[in-house]
């Protein structure tokens, strides 16, 4: 895989911020992990008596960074047929829709904002699925409005700067990395008709965990951010409420679709800012796939010199057979959090000083 990425970053000439990772994860409602907010004996026996722990409602997000460090805007996609199964941001128009190719076909609609809303601003795809799951239409919707766009906007800038960096949008060859999950690769013919200059690299089934640099990393980063932001919000309603004397019994955390999807799409919204403050993060996570190699003259000599067959057997030009065997893994939506944490992480995002002087007065 790194040979046949050196192979055309060599003869491509094509930089890192050319490169782009996208990868699917889902996001619960409720974001407490495990027993993070009741007892070890409620955990080992199941009990669901506190409010919204055991709630598994969610939807998926598509992240995407680049080999330079960069976090693009996401997607989203909700169980719905309507903009009404959306937050209220705005006004949406229709981007994209169709019949997926499932066994049974199912209707996909994705939305973009009509103007800039900046409470989403890092949400650039909206799309609604019969059940909350990408298929081929939303992932057409992914490279039309959030691919596209963004190695249009990133060469114009680049050439601004310096022409000779690269060549004009629609002649400088890019990359996008995938998973071998069915929605990619049903879209490749129409990849390769509609946007030849795009390249598409597949990681091999099974490699996920140690090849893609979305998973090495930067997903969790995304989560363990929202779920700050989650903590934070849930922590306020708590003592709110305590504070203007409501029972501990009585306290009442918000589980539904409206408020938890607009939460949600905000906090990953800001994610995306968060995340860009610190570029090497999220170059790292490319290292550990060691993917970045593909960038050093060695490794292009080596690709150079490989025989193409062998280089990318049984491959049309550059896009795999229709008999690649897929990543069983790669279309599973996540656990909700893939770090580990402490099992009262959240006492930390209290202050407790502040809390006590209260509570003495």
């Amino acid at each position: 895989m790194v040979l046949r990425l050196a192979y055309f970053v060599l003869v491509h000439s094509i930089p890192h911020e050319l490169c782009l990772n996208g990868d699917h994860t889902g996001i619960r409602f409720t974001l407490a992990k495990g027993k993070m907010w009741i007892t070890k004996a409620m955990h080992e026996s199941k009990d669901k008596s506190v409010n919204n722990h055991g709630e598994k409602r969610q939807f998926t997000v598509l992240a995407t960074t680049s080999a330079a460090g960069q976090m693009l805007p996401h997607q989203v996609v909700v169980a719905g047929k309507t903009a009404g199964s959306l937050p209220k941001f705005g006004k949406f128009k229709i981007s994209l829709n169709g019949m997926n190719t499932n066994k049974v076909p199912k209707l996909a609609v994705c939305f973009v904002l009509t103007t800039l809303v900046q409470a989403v601003a890092n949400i650039a795809s909206f799309c609604t699925t019969y059940n909350h799951w990408s298929d081929n239409i939303t992932s057409k919707a992914y490279v039309k409005d959030i691919v596209v766009p963004y190695f249009k906007a990133k060469i114009e800038t680049m050439r601004a700067i310096n022409p000779g960096r690269c060549k004009p949008f629609g002649e400088q060859i890019c990359v996008l990395i995938l998973d071998t999950w069915w929605g990619w690769y049903h879209i490749v013919p129409w990849v390769k008709q509609k946007y030849p200059w795009i390249r598409l690299i597949f990681v091999p089934a099974g490699c996920t965990p140690v090849a893609q640099p979305m998973d090495r990393g930067v997903i969790a980063k995304l989560k363990a951010i929202v779920r700050r932001m989650y903590n934070s919000w849930v922590i306020g309603l708590v003592t709110a409420q305590l504070k203007a004397g409501k029972p501990a019994g009585e306290v009442k955390v918000p589980a539904g679709d409206p408020t938890c999807k607009t939460n949600l799409f905000r906090w990953l919204s800001l994610a995306v800012d968060e995340l860009n403050k610190d570029p090497a993060a999220i170059v790292h996570c490319w290292e550990e796939t060691q993917l970045l190699r593909a960038w050093e003259g060695p490794v292009q000599a080596e690709a150079a010199g490989t025989d193409k067959k062998i280089l990318f057997p049984k491959w049309h030009d550059y896009y795999p057979p229709t008999d690649l065997e897929e990543d069983l893994e790669a279309g599973f939506m996540g656990l909700p959090f893939t770090q580990p944490e402490t099992e009262h992480e959240w006492e930390d995002q209290i202050n407790w000083d502040e809390l006590e002087r209260e509570t003495v007065d």
